[in-house]
């Protein structure tokens, strides 16, 4: 079978997410063909352009139009007014600047240019604020896709799935749909990693269903996960909405399985980890694996994806070194491809990260890499930095850390020379009562000194 992976909006658009090339390098693995499409930065790139936005900028005036022309507006249609009018001067303004904004966040020279960098930032964020305004009740970002009453009902997701409600309905239905169709894909997984992804996933899968009603969709990913686990029987299948099933935890296996029963014609029931309606409760899913054995996984596989189209004059990869927390006792966490609390810890083996990003530098023509994980333990980093160092890679990479206090100013050092330049610590608080309650295991002194340590090798 031949399986599209499409990672969908509102997401940061500066940089592919692990998603697709994860679920990718899985299938090809087992010699199932795969199209990953990046429709997060494909639909922005579409939308953030001249002719779109004075589209939009056209929509707005006669919006106003109709509500001058009324005696008096309800309760809801001043709010839209009032949306309208504060957007208006952007709306006039962004049509002729956003593709030199866009252009600025791709070319190096602009990039790092604060004044223009900052003037490509405002025209973005006026654009978005058009889009929102055009599209009443809508907040859109690159963070977010929220409305007030999104996802309540499935009769309110179909609504905010409407042309006239939803900014990316011009790409779904005029670009995606007729590349899905003409490559003839027989199974579509829609890949949700987060919250702003969720209702524009269930609007592409309305979508595609409706156009391509024999072609099997799925959904899988974080932020779909957080919300099936949580429900059964009919509640389950209503929110299935559109989808015909869905992949909850870590997807490699499961979607693998999910596929070849496709193929062999097996009862999807079997399959675990897979949510599927049934007759008699609604919905349900076989209880299986929750998580992957991490040096038994092929490295992130990006051939296929826009790797020119996203927001930044240089391409990062992410990457994933390991998986899990390191800790995993703060009181407070619940991440998402984990029942309760975070996933097992688990590290693919030095030599062969070393290998991985040596090979992936080398064919996408990168130095640049986020190792995107869970906090790594200091010490796998520390001997992942001196293997780096080792194989004489010239890379550059940031990552997410807890602050401990094996992290010394030597080892930073170690950090530093192996190409790291920035570390996102998990500090939560300055209060050490709170440090102890939520059993962070990062007093406020090892928080200070790490910070300390990083900066002082010119770790960001």
């Amino acid at each position: 079978m031949r399986v599209a992976l499409v990672y969908p909006p509102a997401c940061d658009p500066t940089a592919p997410y692990l998603a697709l090339p994860t679920l990718a390098a899985a299938l090809r693995a087992e010699g199932i063909e795969a199209l990953p499409v990046d429709a997060n930065v494909e639909a922005f790139d579409a939308l953030l352009a001249p002719g779109p936005m004075a589209a939009l900028r056209d929509r707005l005036e006669a919006r106003l139009g109709e509500l001058d022309a009324r005696p008096a507006l309800a309760h809801a249609e001043q709010v839209e007014y009032a949306a309208l009018v504060r957007a208006r001067a952007e709306a006039r303004a962004v049509p002729e600047g956003i593709a030199r904004a866009v252009a600025t966040m791709r070319a190096e020279a602009s990039f790092f240019d604060p004044d223009a960098y900052a003037r490509a930032a405002a025209t973005l964020d006026a654009a978005l604020r058009v889009v929102s305004a055009t599209h009443h009740l809508l907040h859109l970002d690159f963070t977010a896709y929220r409305t007030p009453f999104g996802l309540t009902t499935m009769e309110e997701v179909e609504r905010a799935s409407r042309p006239a409600a939803d900014p990316f309905d011009g790409y779904v239905t005029g670009a995606l749909i007729p590349r899905l169709r003409e490559a003839k894909v027989e199974v579509v997984g829609l890949s949700v990693c987060f919250p702003g992804q969720l209702q524009p996933a269930y609007a592409f899968a309305l979508k595609i269903k409706r156009a391509l009603p024999g072609v099997h969709v799925t959904c899988g990913g974080p932020g779909v996960t957080q919300l099936l686990i949580r429900l059964s029987g009919r509640r389950l299948e209503r929110a299935l909405g559109p989808f015909d099933s869905a992949c909850v935890f870590e997807g490699e296996r499961t979607l693998v399985g999910l596929v070849r029963a496709l193929e062999a014609g097996r009862p999807l029931r079997e399959c675990a980890n897979v949510v599927v309606r049934d007759p008699l409760l609604g919905a349900r899913w076989l209880p299986g694996h929750g998580m992957e054995d991490l040096e038994a996984l092929a490295p992130p596989d990006f051939d296929g994806l826009p790797l020119a189209k996203y927001f930044a004059p240089r391409l990062v990869l992410p990457y994933d070194p390991t998986r899990g927390c390191c800790w995993g006792r703060c009181t407070f966490c619940h991440y998402g491809l984990a029942e309760v609390g975070t996933a097992a810890y688990r590290e693919r083996e030095v030599a062969a990260i070393a290998e991985h990003l040596r090979a992936l530098s080398a064919r996408h023509g990168t130095r640049y890499f986020y190792f995107s994980q869970d906090p790594v333990a200091p010490k796998n980093l520390v001997k992942l930095s001196q293997a780096i160092v080792a194989a004489g890679l010239d890379i550059r990479w940031a990552t997410d850390l807890k602050p401990e206090r094996y992290l010394t100013r030597e080892r930073a050092e170690t950090l530093r020379e192996a190409g790291a330049v920035a570390c996102a610590l998990g500090v939560e608080s300055g209060s050490e009562r709170v440090l102890g309650l939520i059993d962070k295991g990062a007093p406020v002194a090892v928080v200070s000194d790490v910070i300390g340590h990083l900066a002082g090798a010119g770790i960001a």
